[in-house]
Protein backbone atom coordinates (compact mmCIF):
# COMPACT_ATOMS: atom_id res chain seq x y z
CA UNK A 1 0.00 0.00 0.00
CA UNK A 2 1.47 3.33 -1.07
CA UNK A 3 1.69 5.98 1.59
CA UNK A 4 1.98 9.58 0.38
CA UNK A 5 4.84 11.71 1.63
CA UNK A 6 2.38 14.09 3.27
CA UNK A 7 0.87 11.17 5.15
CA UNK A 8 4.36 10.07 6.15
CA UNK A 9 4.69 13.38 7.92
CA UNK A 10 2.00 12.08 10.23
CA UNK A 11 4.73 9.71 11.34
CA UNK A 12 5.87 12.51 13.48
CA UNK A 13 5.79 9.92 16.11
CA UNK A 14 9.37 10.61 15.02
CA UNK A 15 8.81 14.28 15.56
CA UNK A 16 7.79 13.88 19.16
CA UNK A 17 11.26 12.54 19.83
CA UNK A 18 13.26 14.85 17.57
CA UNK A 19 13.12 17.59 20.16
CA UNK A 20 12.60 20.48 17.75
CA UNK A 21 10.11 23.14 18.72
CA UNK A 22 8.20 22.84 15.46
CA UNK A 23 7.49 19.20 16.15
CA UNK A 24 6.08 19.99 19.55
CA UNK A 25 3.41 22.22 18.04
CA UNK A 26 -0.29 21.45 18.05
CA UNK A 27 0.02 20.20 14.46
CA UNK A 28 2.60 17.59 15.52
CA UNK A 29 0.31 16.39 18.30
CA UNK A 30 -2.58 16.12 15.86
CA UNK A 31 -0.50 14.13 13.38
CA UNK A 32 0.78 11.92 16.20
CA UNK A 33 -2.84 11.03 16.97
CA UNK A 34 -3.50 10.25 13.33
CA UNK A 35 -0.65 7.75 13.32
CA UNK A 36 -2.10 6.03 16.37
CA UNK A 37 -5.58 5.96 14.86
CA UNK A 38 -4.41 4.51 11.56
CA UNK A 39 -2.20 1.97 13.41
CA UNK A 40 0.66 2.30 10.97
CA UNK A 41 3.43 -0.04 12.03
CA UNK A 42 7.15 0.53 11.91
CA UNK A 43 7.33 -1.78 8.90
CA UNK A 44 4.87 0.45 7.02
CA UNK A 45 6.90 3.50 7.92
CA UNK A 46 10.01 1.84 6.53
CA UNK A 47 8.19 1.29 3.24
CA UNK A 48 7.07 4.90 3.34
CA UNK A 49 10.62 6.05 3.99
CA UNK A 50 11.75 4.35 0.80
CA UNK A 51 9.15 6.38 -1.09
CA UNK A 52 10.42 9.47 0.70
CA UNK A 53 13.99 8.64 -0.25
CA UNK A 54 12.95 8.37 -3.91
CA UNK A 55 11.23 11.75 -3.67
CA UNK A 56 14.40 13.22 -2.20
CA UNK A 57 16.49 11.83 -5.07
CA UNK A 58 14.07 13.24 -7.62
CA UNK A 59 14.24 16.63 -5.94
CA UNK A 60 18.02 16.53 -6.13
CA UNK A 61 17.91 15.65 -9.82
CA UNK A 62 15.65 18.62 -10.49
CA UNK A 63 18.26 20.80 -8.82
CA UNK A 64 20.97 19.27 -11.01
CA UNK A 65 22.70 17.67 -8.02
CA UNK A 66 23.92 14.18 -7.30
CA UNK A 67 21.17 11.60 -6.95
CA UNK A 68 22.91 10.00 -4.00
CA UNK A 69 21.55 10.86 -0.57
CA UNK A 70 24.16 12.41 1.72
CA UNK A 71 25.14 10.58 4.88
CA UNK A 72 24.64 13.67 7.03
CA UNK A 73 21.87 16.29 7.09
CA UNK A 74 22.11 18.33 3.90
CA UNK A 75 21.62 22.12 3.62
CA UNK A 76 20.75 21.50 -0.04
CA UNK A 77 17.24 20.54 1.01
CA UNK A 78 14.72 23.35 1.36
CA UNK A 79 13.59 23.33 5.03
CA UNK A 80 10.15 21.76 5.32
CA UNK A 81 10.22 20.36 1.79
CA UNK A 82 9.26 16.80 0.90
CA UNK A 83 12.90 16.04 0.16
CA UNK A 84 14.06 17.31 3.56
CA UNK A 85 11.29 15.41 5.34
CA UNK A 86 12.03 12.26 3.38
CA UNK A 87 15.70 12.42 4.23
CA UNK A 88 14.96 13.01 7.91
CA UNK A 89 12.60 10.04 8.15
CA UNK A 90 15.06 7.81 6.30
CA UNK A 91 17.88 8.74 8.67
CA UNK A 92 15.64 8.26 11.70
CA UNK A 93 14.55 4.79 10.66
CA UNK A 94 18.16 3.90 9.89
CA UNK A 95 19.03 4.71 13.51
CA UNK A 96 16.10 2.64 14.77
CA UNK A 97 17.33 -0.32 12.71
CA UNK A 98 20.86 0.13 14.04
CA UNK A 99 19.65 0.08 17.66
CA UNK A 100 17.60 -3.07 17.02
CA UNK A 101 20.71 -4.76 15.60
CA UNK A 102 22.74 -3.63 18.61
CA UNK A 103 20.24 -5.21 20.99
CA UNK A 104 20.66 -8.53 19.18
CA UNK A 105 24.44 -8.28 18.82
CA UNK A 106 25.04 -7.34 22.47
CA UNK A 107 22.85 -9.66 24.57
CA UNK A 108 24.66 -8.57 27.74
CA UNK A 109 22.93 -5.19 27.32
CA UNK A 110 19.47 -6.66 26.66
CA UNK A 111 16.83 -8.19 28.92
CA UNK A 112 13.85 -10.45 28.13
CA UNK A 113 11.38 -7.70 29.10
CA UNK A 114 12.43 -5.82 25.97
CA UNK A 115 9.98 -8.09 24.14
CA UNK A 116 7.28 -5.92 25.73
CA UNK A 117 8.49 -2.79 23.94
CA UNK A 118 6.39 -1.17 21.23
CA UNK A 119 7.56 0.21 17.89
CA UNK A 120 7.11 3.67 19.35
CA UNK A 121 9.51 2.82 22.18
CA UNK A 122 12.22 1.87 19.67
CA UNK A 123 11.61 4.99 17.59
CA UNK A 124 11.87 7.26 20.63
CA UNK A 125 15.06 5.50 21.75
CA UNK A 126 16.71 6.71 18.55
CA UNK A 127 16.40 10.30 19.70
CA UNK A 128 20.15 10.81 19.77
CA UNK A 129 23.52 9.24 20.28
CA UNK A 130 25.67 10.74 23.02
CA UNK A 131 29.05 9.48 21.83
CA UNK A 132 30.72 7.56 19.03
CA UNK A 133 32.28 4.21 19.83
CA UNK A 134 30.88 1.46 17.64
CA UNK A 135 30.51 1.18 13.87
CA UNK A 136 27.57 -0.68 12.33
CA UNK A 137 26.45 -1.04 8.74
CA UNK A 138 22.78 -0.72 7.83
CA UNK A 139 21.74 -0.94 4.18
CA UNK A 140 25.31 -0.27 3.15
CA UNK A 141 25.56 2.94 5.19
CA UNK A 142 27.98 2.97 8.10
CA UNK A 143 26.90 4.70 11.30
CA UNK A 144 29.22 5.03 14.27
CA UNK A 145 27.38 5.33 17.58
CA UNK A 146 27.43 4.42 21.25
CA UNK A 147 24.32 2.31 21.83
CA UNK A 148 24.62 1.88 25.59
CA UNK A 149 22.58 4.96 26.59
CA UNK A 150 19.86 4.02 24.09
CA UNK A 151 19.70 0.43 25.30
CA UNK A 152 19.66 1.62 28.92
CA UNK A 153 16.62 3.75 28.10
CA UNK A 154 14.95 0.76 26.48
CA UNK A 155 15.71 -1.48 29.48
CA UNK A 156 14.05 1.02 31.79
CA UNK A 157 10.99 1.26 29.57
CA UNK A 158 10.85 -2.53 29.28
CA UNK A 159 10.94 -3.00 33.05
CA UNK A 160 8.26 -0.35 33.51
CA UNK A 161 6.14 -2.24 30.98
CA UNK A 162 6.76 -5.45 32.93
CA UNK A 163 5.58 -3.81 36.17
CA UNK A 164 2.54 -2.37 34.38
CA UNK A 165 1.56 -5.90 33.32
CA UNK A 166 1.54 -6.96 36.98
CA UNK A 167 -0.49 -3.90 37.94
CA UNK A 168 -3.15 -4.62 35.32
CA UNK A 169 -3.23 -8.33 36.13
CA UNK A 170 -3.67 -7.75 39.85
CA UNK A 171 -6.38 -5.18 39.22
CA UNK A 172 -8.32 -7.71 37.14
CA UNK A 173 -7.84 -10.42 39.76
CA UNK A 174 -9.06 -8.22 42.62
CA UNK A 175 -12.14 -7.19 40.64
CA UNK A 176 -13.09 -10.86 40.27
CA UNK A 177 -12.16 -11.94 43.83
CA UNK A 178 -13.76 -9.45 46.22
CA UNK A 179 -10.66 -7.20 46.30
CA UNK A 180 -8.40 -10.02 47.51
CA UNK A 181 -4.90 -10.83 46.32
CA UNK A 182 -4.12 -14.20 44.72
CA UNK A 183 -3.02 -16.93 47.12
CA UNK A 184 -0.17 -17.90 44.79
CA UNK A 185 1.46 -16.67 41.61
CA UNK A 186 -0.15 -19.58 39.75
CA UNK A 187 -3.53 -17.96 40.38
CA UNK A 188 -2.36 -14.72 38.78
CA UNK A 189 -0.39 -16.18 35.86
CA UNK A 190 -3.40 -16.58 33.46
CA UNK A 191 -3.89 -12.80 33.67
CA UNK A 192 -0.31 -12.12 32.53
CA UNK A 193 -0.22 -13.50 28.96
CA UNK A 194 2.64 -11.22 27.90
CA UNK A 195 4.93 -12.31 30.75
CA UNK A 196 7.10 -15.36 30.02
CA UNK A 197 9.39 -17.58 32.08
CA UNK A 198 12.57 -15.78 31.02
CA UNK A 199 11.21 -12.50 32.38
CA UNK A 200 10.00 -14.05 35.62
CA UNK A 201 13.36 -15.73 36.24
CA UNK A 202 14.90 -12.30 36.78
CA UNK A 203 12.57 -11.44 39.68
CA UNK A 204 11.84 -12.55 43.22
CA UNK A 205 8.07 -12.89 43.48
CA UNK A 206 6.50 -12.65 46.95
CA UNK A 207 2.83 -13.45 47.51
CA UNK A 208 1.34 -12.78 50.95
CA UNK A 209 -2.15 -12.18 52.28
CA UNK A 210 -1.84 -8.40 52.20
CA UNK A 211 1.18 -7.89 49.95
CA UNK A 212 2.38 -8.83 46.47
CA UNK A 213 5.80 -7.85 45.18
CA UNK A 214 8.13 -8.47 42.25
CA UNK A 215 11.73 -7.40 42.88
CA UNK A 216 14.44 -7.58 40.22
CA UNK A 217 17.27 -9.85 41.36
CA UNK A 218 20.62 -8.05 41.67
CA UNK A 219 22.49 -11.05 40.25
CA UNK A 220 20.29 -10.98 37.12
CA UNK A 221 20.32 -7.21 36.65
CA UNK A 222 22.16 -5.32 33.93
CA UNK A 223 21.58 -2.03 35.73
CA UNK A 224 23.02 -2.89 39.14
CA UNK A 225 22.25 0.49 40.73
CA UNK A 226 18.70 0.64 39.41
CA UNK A 227 16.72 -2.43 40.45
CA UNK A 228 13.07 -2.64 39.49
CA UNK A 229 10.57 -3.03 42.33
CA UNK A 230 6.80 -3.51 42.09
CA UNK A 231 4.67 -3.82 45.21
CA UNK A 232 0.96 -3.83 45.94
CA UNK A 233 0.22 -3.82 49.67
CA UNK A 234 -2.59 -3.09 52.10
CA UNK A 235 -1.86 -0.49 54.76
CA UNK A 236 -4.69 -1.66 56.99
CA UNK A 237 -6.89 1.07 55.51
CA UNK A 238 -6.38 0.98 51.76
CA UNK A 239 -4.37 -0.58 48.95
CA UNK A 240 -1.13 1.14 47.95
CA UNK A 241 0.78 0.37 44.75
CA UNK A 242 4.42 1.24 44.18
CA UNK A 243 6.58 0.69 41.08
CA UNK A 244 9.96 2.25 40.56
CA UNK A 245 13.71 1.58 40.79
CA UNK A 246 16.01 1.38 43.81
CA UNK A 247 19.67 0.85 44.67
CA UNK A 248 20.81 -2.38 46.39
CA UNK A 249 21.38 -0.45 49.65
CA UNK A 250 17.89 1.05 49.63
CA UNK A 251 16.44 -2.39 48.93
CA UNK A 252 18.33 -3.80 51.90
CA UNK A 253 16.75 -1.19 54.17
CA UNK A 254 13.29 -1.61 52.66
CA UNK A 255 13.39 -5.34 53.30
CA UNK A 256 14.59 -4.70 56.85
CA UNK A 257 11.63 -2.36 57.34
CA UNK A 258 9.22 -5.10 56.25
CA UNK A 259 10.82 -7.55 58.71
CA UNK A 260 10.66 -4.96 61.48
CA UNK A 261 6.96 -4.33 60.80
CA UNK A 262 6.20 -8.03 61.26
CA UNK A 263 8.30 -8.34 64.42
CA UNK A 264 6.90 -5.16 65.98
CA UNK A 265 3.27 -5.76 65.10
CA UNK A 266 3.24 -2.80 62.75
CA UNK A 267 4.82 -0.24 65.06
CA UNK A 268 6.39 2.76 63.28
CA UNK A 269 10.15 3.28 63.11
CA UNK A 270 11.37 6.22 65.19
CA UNK A 271 15.05 5.93 64.20
CA UNK A 272 16.88 4.08 61.38
CA UNK A 273 19.05 2.25 63.95
CA UNK A 274 16.00 0.18 64.95
CA UNK A 275 16.26 -1.62 61.61
CA UNK A 276 19.87 -2.80 62.09
CA UNK A 277 18.95 -6.24 63.53
CA UNK A 278 16.62 -6.88 60.61
CA UNK A 279 18.95 -6.07 57.71
CA UNK A 280 19.31 -8.98 55.23
CA UNK A 281 22.89 -7.85 54.60
CA UNK A 282 25.15 -5.95 57.03
CA UNK A 283 25.75 -2.27 56.35
CA UNK A 284 27.44 0.59 58.16
CA UNK A 285 25.52 3.04 60.34
CA UNK A 286 26.02 5.83 57.81
CA UNK A 287 24.82 3.61 54.95
CA UNK A 288 21.74 2.68 56.97
CA UNK A 289 20.91 6.30 57.80
CA UNK A 290 21.47 7.53 54.25
CA UNK A 291 19.56 4.67 52.61
CA UNK A 292 16.67 5.01 55.05
CA UNK A 293 16.41 8.70 54.12
CA UNK A 294 16.26 7.69 50.44
CA UNK A 295 13.36 5.30 50.99
CA UNK A 296 10.18 6.52 49.31
CA UNK A 297 7.93 8.23 51.80
CA UNK A 298 5.22 5.60 51.42
CA UNK A 299 7.55 2.95 52.84
CA UNK A 300 8.76 5.09 55.73
CA UNK A 301 5.32 6.20 56.85
CA UNK A 302 2.92 3.45 55.85
CA UNK A 303 2.31 0.87 58.59
CA UNK A 304 1.40 -2.45 57.02
CA UNK A 305 -0.87 -4.77 58.92
CA UNK A 306 -2.73 -7.92 57.87
CA UNK A 307 -6.26 -7.43 56.63
CA UNK A 308 -8.92 -8.29 59.23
Amino acid sequence: MAISLRKISAAVILAAALGRAVYHSAIALQLHGQVRNSRETLEQLEVAARHAQLAAKNAQRRLGQSAALPVAASPQFVPGSDAALGFEITEWLRRVSAIRHAAKDRPELSIPEMRLLTDEDWIQAAQGFSSFTQTVSTDGVETTVDFEPNLATLREKARRAFMAEFSHGLEKYRLDHADALPESFADLAPLLPAIDAAMLARYDIAVEKNRFSAAEKPEAAVDQESLAIFELAHTGKAWREYRDFETPLVRNVREALARYAVASGGAPVSAPEQLAPYLPKPMTSSQLTESYARLPEVFRHDVFQPEP
